[in-house]
Parts: structure tokens; C-alpha cells; sequence
């Protein structure tokens, strides 16, 4: 019990969800958000890694649908208050929040990775290993989007079974971060 309060729990910054997670999330965990496709599952795990940013800590994001520029188009939206689709139109006021916004974050920062669908956790984690050597620090947050588009490492597992699949990444992906004592949020579409 001890080492559980020594650990601690990384809030979301959603008060309702805090409550449902019993105070917040556990490094080591994996916390899965299922929604139907369009719903802004990829949105509410910038909305989770933000949080976490604004408080100073580290995020890696990683997108097996969206790229790196489109991530921080939406990040920089969500971030300045200017809608996305005029992200590019308005890039001195994008800036200008944008600094304001790194003044309050301090040391937080969020890094965003784009791995093609069919990636494996085995890809996930050699990327992982190399994060800890550039920014010398594992990340405080490991957020994948999404689930169901890694692909299991054993060939004999049938990638058409959708449950079967999704259930030997999920606890391939909740081994590695047990491993690195890491928090991590998935989604998965149902």
C-alpha cells in the first residue's frame, strides 16, 4: 500500500473522470477510450495529453492515422483558442499564443510520432527507447492513436478477429508500459 501512495495517480484534468479512475491514472496502466469512428476519441487524448503539458510534464503522442503536422494543427488549435481550419490563416497569432501558452507550461512539452498502420508494440517500444535517449527522461504520458491499428507480433494471431487482436495488443502495449512504469491512454473504435 505504501509504494501505491508513493507511486501516485497523474490526474486527467477531467474531474468526473478522476472520479470513475479512483483519483486519476497509475503509471503502468492502460486506459482504453471506445467510441464510435468521427465521435473525437483523437481529440480527447490531446485534450488528456494537454493537461498533462500545461502541468510540465512530458507527452509523447503516437498516431497510426494522423500525421505529426495535422496533431499539432489541432494541438495549436486547441492551445490558442483559434479554430483549426484557420490555424494557418492567423500563424502570427498561433505564435504569439503559443508563447504565452509554453510560459505557463514551463518544462512541458508534447512530442508527436506517426507510425504507419500495421506497426507493432515492438515498433512502439524501440520508438520509446529512442524518446528516452533524445530527451534523456521517459515520458510522463504515452498516448497511442489508436489501438486497433497495431498489429499483433505473432503472424499466427488472425488480424481479422478484431477481438482477438485487440486483446493481445492491449496486453502487449499494458506490458510495456508496466514495464516502464508509464501511464498510457488508447482508443479503439467499436
Amino acid at each position: 500500500l505504501m509504494s501505491m501512495l508513493q507511486q501516485g495517480k497523474k490526474p486527467t484534468g477531467f474531474r468526473d473522470l478522476a472520479f470513475h479512475l479512483f483519483g486519476g491514472i497509475e503509471p503502468g496502466g492502460l486506459n482504453i477510450v471506445a467510441a464510435n469512428s468521427g465521435v473525437g476519441k483523437s481529440y480527447f487524448l490531446l485534450n488528456v495529453g494537454m493537461n498533462f503539458v500545461q502541468r510540465g510534464e512530458f507527452v509523447v503522442y503516437l498516431s497510426l492515422e494522423l500525421s505529426e503536422e495535422m496533431l499539432g494543427q489541432r494541438l495549436d488549435s486547441m492551445m490558442t483558442g483559434i479554430e483549426s481550419r484557420d490555424v494557418l490563416k492567423n500563424i502570427d497569432k498561433v505564435v504569439d499564443g503559443l508563447s504565452l501558452v509554453h510560459k505557463n507550461c514551463g518544462s512541458g512539452r508534447m512530442h508527436f510520432k506517426y507510425m504507419p498502420t500495421g506497426s507493432t508494440v515492438r515498433d512502439v517500444e524501440a520508438w520509446l527507447k529512442e524518446i528516452i535517449t533524445v530527451y534523456g527522461r521517459k515520458p510522463d504520458l504515452i498516448l497511442v492513436d489508436y489501438l486497433d491499428l497495431l498489429h499483433p507480433e505473432d503472424k499466427r494471431v488472425d488480424i481479422n478477429n478484431l477481438w482477438l487482436k485487440d486483446k493481445y495488443v492491449a496486453e502487449k502495449l499494458r506490458a510495456m508500459c508496466m514495464e516502464h512504469k508509464i501511464c498510457c491512454f488508447t482508443a479503439c473504435q467499436l
